[in-house]
């Protein structure tokens, strides 16, 4: 980290200006115990960056009555603001069922104009129009990635922004599954090639003996032996009366594999795995919440069947199923994103010892929510971020 300042000292009739402007760069990495990874691999972290707004200096002359008023500018005339697209998520959607959405941006000068670019599509039956308004019935479900563009009215040159947004859209009814050590939702079908979801880490209740529970996100593993997945984990111990968090990385069949990332319960994150090519594969964690980013390149050969957003009580080194943390409050899991053709998906319904313990609600506007016990919670009213 350092630091710049500049001053400027400008006299106009005995009046002085003194100008200050900090400038920051990012040189900083998150704490924590040291990850070896072999040459073959490329890993990066990174703490939140800082970023701080440089304003024009204006100099400033003395008026009539006292009063001041501006006579140049040292950055030059002052220009609109960057045009941006805020949306960054879109809201799930069923196959016939009715859909509207709003894309909204900021900057430049409205009116916009809206389109989809390049050979991706919003799914079928939902039209994007030219007023930035996604309305429409989805004929078919799957997991729809597209890339909006906008333009504003700036004259005589104008701003263009674009971003990339998917929209899932589910089937009805899904079928239900009773897993004894998942929980959450799957889709399935594929080839899948990515995958993204957001969730809230929970806390562990205290129990007399010790619970392990894990949040996250993943590819293949429901239905075959491949899986490449990341996510957080609780384990509690009943010795230490104690709770560790940790994240991680995995592809079967080797353990996970631990990050140093700092996280605390109520830590919002961001897992997305998507192919780079061949069988080369990106794994992104991102606390959302404090800011730190981990991500790694792996090789990956699984056929891509199946994708999950799960909430788990994971098998020790010895293959021995942990027994579930009373986890509190609810998990959501929503900005659920991914590509490829979804032919069914599966609630998840894990049970212990014959009894429901950890259950998802349905499939909502903006996605899930899984709940320790037997009750099913409500799906969230609004994304997390």
């Amino acid at each position: 980290m350092f630091h710049r300042m500049i001053r400027c000292l400008i006299a106009v009739s005995a009046i002085s200006v003194l100008s200050a402007v900090p400038f920051a760069a990012h040189t900083g990495a998150a704490q924590g115990p040291i990850v070896e990874f072999s040459p073959a691999r490329t890993v990066s972290i990174r703490a939140a960056e800082q970023k701080v707004d440089r304003p024009g200096l204006a100099v400033l002359a003395a008026a009539p009555g006292g009063r001041q008023h501006v006579t140049a500018s040292l950055f030059g005339r002052a220009q609109a603001s960057r045009l941006k697209i805020t949306t960054t998520s879109l809201p799930n959607a069923m196959i016939g069922g009715a859909y509207a959405a709003t894309l909204e941006a900021v900057g430049g000068k409205p009116p916009y104009l809206w389109r989809v670019v390049g050979l991706s599509r919003q799914p079928p039956g939902i039209r994007l129009s030219s007023g930035g308004r996604l309305l429409g019935r989805p004929t078919g479900s799957g997991l729809y990635s597209f890339t909006v563009r906008v333009v504003d009215s700036s004259a005589p040159t104008r701003q263009v922004a674009k971003r990339s947004l998917s929209i899932p859209v589910y089937e009805q009814p899904p079928r239900t599954d009773h897993p004894s050590n998942w929980s959450g939702w799957d889709f399935r079908g594929g080839p899948f090639t990515d995958v993204v979801g957001t969730f809230n880490v929970p806390r562990l209740r205290a129990s007399s003996r010790a619970t392990v529970t894990s949040e996250w996100v993943g590819i293949d593993g429901i239905s075959d032996s491949s899986l490449i997945q990341a996510g957080v984990t609780e384990e509690y111990s009943p010795t230490t009366k104690a709770v560790t968090t940790y994240t991680w990385w995995e592809i079967l069949p080797a353990a996970n594999t631990p990050i140093r990332m700092s996280v605390s319960p109520g830590d919002l994150f961001t897992v997305a795995i998507g192919k780079v090519s061949g069988s080369l594969w990106e794994i992104t964690l991102d606390d959302l919440t404090n800011g730190q980013t981990f991500d790694i390149d792996e090789n990956y050969s699984g056929p891509g069947t199946s994708e999950e957003w799960i909430v788990e009580a994971p098998s020790n080194t010895s293959g021995v199923e942990g027994t579930l943390g009373d986890y509190t409050p609810n998990v959501v899991f929503t900005n659920m994103r991914g590509t490829g053709t979804v032919i069914t998906s599966t609630k998840l319904i894990m049970k212990q010892y014959g009894v429901p313990m950890s259950v998802p609600s349905v499939l909502g506007t903006w996605g899930f929510s899984v709940r320790y016990g037997t009750m099913a919670p409500a799906p969230p009213e609004r994304p997390l971020a």
